[in-house]
């Protein structure tokens, strides 16, 4: 990262509570800190989706705004962080309650905090909890203005004489109804702790967009390809067809661009454009329109790293997984290692493409390649179980039964796998095995 680059913070929360934090992020040059308030916690998400473009980290004063545009669907890449209020935040809160305003620590009503963070700091004073009310965050969602209720009904009944609220909202509605009420707010620390947390967040952002990306693009079977129409010359019109439309697409994923052969391509971009022109998702980034009219399937590894040499090794790699898979897929590895596909499908796997040594040599003895048996290990952590049906396993790896049934065989003759038992199909037909994994 250049030594210019300054992260972009935007900070959303009520007034008071952004005044406070705004003196804090003075001690933190190293990035530009914007600041939008709101009176309704509800508009949380509109402040969000108005200045997406201009930042690289969201931080919300408190989880009630943090939680609601969580619950909107948000479907943006900018990192959604909060400041919380904690048990500390509490402990100066009733700290302020009995020596400044000479407040009983005991009929209190509580809101957002956890039944049990509340409990805790009560047994730490040593203050009987019988006479204590909590609605948590957990318990009642984000609806402020039944928080408000909760703290007033609680006080018209005689039940408390105090309430403590994190909402300016709620604060605001019950002193307009004469009801004694404290507000809970983060400590200086936890403060200051957050605003470093969103720095390091947005560095490591700004870090991962300038990561290399490599796609490496093959055409499924050429061979097939040349018989299909009858001459390499037809086939080559295709090639250079298809060469024509990747460059196109290159030039709009903002990559280099060259071919690698009669049926090998390879595109050169950032990690930062691909996020870009996928909107953040991962997905296949190659538009429908490069095949459009084509007779051709083509196979796409992806590779991520911080340098080229690694970007490109681990593209060859995704694009051995989209091969093994049929083809006409793609697949992504992170600079991490991470394995993400086929991501053209609904629910893509995600698996480590390196495994230890001990599976390694499972692997090798069952006959499975490694890749394979990488994504076999990944569905039964994805279903939380170790039984599979052939059916099961080939529905998750997108393959065929019988080529399903072969690699679970191979892992029982391998001493892996064992038969535990059968189910019945929901047609006519043979009962599927069903088989337990010990790996």
């Amino acid at each position: 990262m250049t030594k210019n680059k300054q992260i972009r913070v935007g900070m959303i929360g009520p007034k008071d509570s952004l005044q406070i934090i705004e003196k804090i992020a003075a001690s933190f040059p190293e990035a530009t800190w914007s600041f939008w308030e709101y009176e309704d916690v509800n508009d949380a998400p509109k402040l969000v989706e108005a200045h997406a473009g201009d930042v690289d980290v969201f931080l919300f004063s408190g989880e009630v705004p943090f939680q609601i545009v969580q619950n909107s669907e948000y479907e943006g890449t900018k990192p959604l962080l909060y400041i919380p209020h904690t048990g500390v935040a509490l402990y100066r809160s009733l700290f302020d309650m009995a020596l400044h305003h000479q407040k009983s620590l005991q009929r209190v009503s509580v809101d957002t905090l956890a039944e049990q963070d509340v409990r805790d700091v009560y047994q730490e004073l040593g203050v009987p909890f019988s006479e204590v009310h909590v609605r948590s965050l957990e318990t009642s969602g984000t609806d402020s203005e039944e928080w408000g209720r909760f703290h007033l009904r609680l006080w018209k009944e005689g039940k408390v004489d105090t309430a403590l609220t994190t909402m300016r909202s709620v604060y605001r509605f019950l002193q307009q109804h004469d009801v004694p009420v404290f507000r809970i707010r983060p400590t200086e620390s936890i403060i200051r702790e957050c605003l470093e947390k969103a720095v390091r967040i947005g560095m490591l952002q700004y870090a991962q967009k300038g990561q290399i990306l490599i796609q490496l693009i093959t055409i499924d079977r050429f061979g097939d390809l040349v018989a299909h129409l009858g001459s390499e010359y037809e086939a080559q019109k295709v090639q250079l067809e298809l060469y024509k439309r990747l460059l196109d697409y290159a030039q709009e994923i903002e990559g280099s661009f060259t071919s690698l052969g009669k049926d090998l391509f390879l595109l050169v971009t950032t990690q930062g454009a691909y996020q870009r022109y996928t909107d953040g998702k991962l997905t296949n980034p190659i538009p429908e329109w490069v095949l459009e009219h084509l007779p051709v399937h083509i196979s796409v590894g992806i590779g991520v790293g911080q340098t080229g040499i690694e970007a490109e090794t681990h593209a060859r790699i995704a694009l051995k997984y989209a091969q093994e898979s049929g083809g006409g897929c793609c697949f992504l590895v992170t600079a991490a290692g991470e394995v993400n596909g086929p991501l053209d499908h609904d629910s893509p796997l995600s698996f480590a493409y390196q495994i230890d040594e001990r599976l390694l040599a499972i692997a090798k003895q069952a006959g499975v390649s490694p890749a394979t048996f990488g994504k076999v290990k990944h569905v039964m952590e994805k279903l939380e179980r170790t039984e599979l049906s052939a059916a099961e396993l080939a529905q998750h790896l997108k393959i065929t039964p019988r080529a399903s049934r072969r690699i679970l065989t191979n892992l029982e003759n391998a001493g892996v796998a064992r038969r535990i038992g059968e189910e019945s199909p929901s047609s006519s037909g043979r009962p599927r095995a069903i088989f337990k994994i010990d790996l």
